[in-house]
């Protein structure tokens, strides 16, 4: 909750949101690639994460991919 986080897919920029403040983002709809998901919260170390979301069966749609990302305090 409260963290800032960003996201690149196959060099371009991405808008992630804060879904229902529970600390749930959501980065992206309908677009597929290799995104690069940065986590960053004030007192934490940033951490960044690599998924590839496809395209589903029909071509039409992608997938769904979640990934739970955990922060850890950074030494005062």
């Amino acid at each position: 909750i409260g963290a800032t986080v960003t996201a690149v897919a196959d060099g371009q920029d991405i808008d992630c949101e804060d879904w229902d403040a529970s600390g749930v983002y959501v980065c992206g709809y309908e677009v597929s690639g290799v995104f690069v998901i940065s986590f960053e919260a004030e007192g934490f170390e940033s951490q960044e994460l690599e998924l590839e979301v496809s395209l589903t069966e029909d071509e039409c749609h992608v997938e769904t991919v979640q990934e739970t990302v955990v922060m850890v305090a950074s030494a005062a």
